[in-house]
């Protein structure tokens, strides 16, 4: 019987050593499995976070894209039409009106109609830009105030102007009556 139970005592050994193995390995393996699991969880939470920034970025470059295109596009448009900016400061009415006339037509956003000007100004007014800030020379009606102030064209010499308006010899009855005209709307605002 000893040997019996000395085999006895053996083969239970040896389940216990079996179940406790197997136990062992089932746990390591349940470990790999949740480690496995946060790893997998990590990813697709990184690749839901670059997701994220591509499209992102991808608004952004077609937000960006959009307005480069309208403003090239309404630049093309003007370009045919609008005329540049004497160096005689009394015309500077007429080509705002111009401008604006251009910008009703060919419905220009707001937010594009200084930065289309530009092209068009003299080196004075170019100059006069330049020195102003971004905020006063990204609006357009700013940026006219400013322009007309620093060419001196206050409502006192609008008035003087439009009493001493003459038509040139060169000038056009048309070209005339828009100066004049500009002159009285500007004096009227």
């Amino acid at each position: 019987m000893r040997k019996s139970e000395a085999e006895e005592k053996h083969k239970q050994f040896e389940r216990q050593k079996w179940e406790e193995s197997t136990r062992r390995w089932e746990g390591e393996r349940e470990d790999r499995r949740a480690e496995l699991e946060e790893r997998t969880a990590a990813r697709e939470a990184e690749m839901k976070l670059k997701e994220t920034e591509l499209g992102l970025k991808k608004d952004k470059a077609v937000k960006q894209e959009t307005s480069v295109s309208k403003s090239k596009v309404f630049s093309d448009a003007m370009r045919s039409s609008a005329i540049r900016m004497s160096d005689d400061p009394t015309e500077a009415v007429a080509f705002f009106m111009n401008v604006e006339q251009l910008f009703d037509v060919y419905k220009v956003p707001t937010d594009l109609k200084a930065l289309l000007i530009r092209t068009y100004l003299n080196d004075k007014a170019k100059s006069i830009v330049s020195k102003l800030t971004p905020d006063v020379a990204g609006d357009y009606l700013r940026l006219k105030d400013a322009l007309l102030h620093e060419f001196k064209l206050c409502p006192n010499t609008y008035l003087e102007r439009f009493n001493s308006s003459r038509k040139s010899g060169a000038e056009t009855f048309v070209a005339c009556r828009v100066k004049v005209e500009g002159f009285v709307k500007l004096l009227l605002r």
